[in-house]
């Protein structure tokens, strides 16, 4: 691991930052820009470090590996103090993220943010899809090729990368990952429960992941408090929303039906709902879900749930490593991205649903159709 930081008077530091009352993002939002924030790290020559305290303290879910960066900021020369000092940060948000990339850079005049570049504690504040979204544009840009309009940058490449390649960050994510992270005892141990429980821990597998309470995609007229929903770990659910989840939940199957040429392999089912467990447990024996001992797997950038005990949380860690591990894989936007990031070779099997109907092509046999469960909620 390369840790032991010889501290100097002239070494600096870059902090990803994620503190209680501070919007975050999910753990697609804050994982997604890692090839982005590598290559800051790079250009301004700064030691790349994450402090998380919201849920709890990333070290819960994710561990620096061995051969890899060691990214705590337990034994180095940064303070908490200079982690949660708002004075020397980077702005997450999408308007401001381009011009303050570029000052540390030196392709700009700083004007009165240059102190950004000289500064020793550098905070990067998460800002959920805005940054994601701004991240992935700045950092293509940053990999064009020398002589074109677009900013490039000095060197004979980067992490090994010929420049002229231009790979995307993408296709880059895969490595960053594995460079910088591995599950905590606890996090693998929780992994390897429920691939053996669910009996796919030597077995070939698809998987369906389904976002059913992503406020974006509920009509308005289904539940009353479908803006906050996702953030909810127990809520009643009403018949409107009780059609609307298995609409959902078949028709992410029934993609995955269409794409897999092996529908006999078990499908692991990842979803922020308990909902899918119920609904499949009784009478569609193919479809493995894992169990959840309280209400709905937590998000984990919902400030209710600060403080509360890290294995609350463990479930979207588990199914990200789960998930990668399929043949096929059915998937929504956001959060169902992540897994096809951390395996490449899962492009070669996948779709997303939540931008098509599958359910009049399905294969699905009619004998797998599931019979709705006889509950008003959770």
């Amino acid at each position: 691991m390369i840790s032991n930081y010889t501290a100097t008077n002239d070494m600096k530091f870059m902090v990803i930052r994620c503190i209680e009352n501070q919007k975050c993002g999910g753990l697609s939002d804050r994982m997604k820009p890692l090839p982005f924030y590598l290559m800051v790290a790079n250009l301004t020559q700064r030691v790349l470090l994450f402090h998380w305290t919201k849920p709890c303290q990333l070290g819960n879910f994710l561990i620096p590996p061995d051969n890899g960066i060691d990214w705590r900021i337990e034994g180095t020369p940064v303070t908490l103090e200079e982690v949660r000092n708002n004075t020397n940060y980077i702005n997450g948000h999408a308007s401001s993220l381009s011009v303050e990339v570029q000052m540390l850079d030196g392709n700009v005049d700083g004007g009165d943010r240059s102190y950004l570049s000289t500064c020793k504690v550098l905070n990067v504040h998460l800002d959920g899809g805005q940054q994601v979204i701004h991240a992935e544009t700045l950092f293509n840009r940053w990999r064009k090729e020398r002589g074109q309009s677009l900013p490039s940058w000095d060197g004979g490449g980067y992490l090994g990368w010929n420049p002229a390649a231009n790979i995307t960050q993408r296709e880059m994510l895969e490595d960053v990952w594995r460079l910088l992270f591995q599950p905590s005892p606890g996090v693998q141990r929780e992994i390897f429960d429920q691939m053996r429980d669910l009996g796919i821990l030597h077995e070939k597998f698809n998987a369906v992941q389904v976002r059913a309470k992503d406020p974006r995609l509920i009509p308005s007229d289904t539940i009353q408090e479908s803006t906050k929903l996702d953030m909810l770990e127990n809520y009643n659910i009403t018949p409107k929303l009780h059609l609307y989840f298995e609409h959902r939940y078949n028709n992410a199957i029934a993609c995955l039906q269409e794409i897999s040429n092996e529908t006999e392999l078990p499908i692991y089912l990842a979803s922020d709902s308990k909902f899918g467990k119920s609904y499949y447990e009784h009478s569609t024996p193919t479809i493995r879900v894992p169990t959840f001992n309280k209400g709905d797997p937590l998000h984990i950038d919902s400030d209710h749930y600060q403080g509360r005990d890290p294995q609350d949380f463990y479930q979207a860690f588990v199914d990200v490593y789960i998930m990668q591990k399929a043949s096929c894989y059915s998937h929504s936007s956001g959060f169902g991205l992540l897994p096809l990031r951390l395996n490449n070779n899962l492009t070669e099997c996948e779709t997303t649903h939540t931008n098509r109907e599958c359910q009049g092509n399905s294969s699905f046999p009619d004998e797998m159709s599931p019979t709705p469960p006889n509950f008003a909620g959770t």
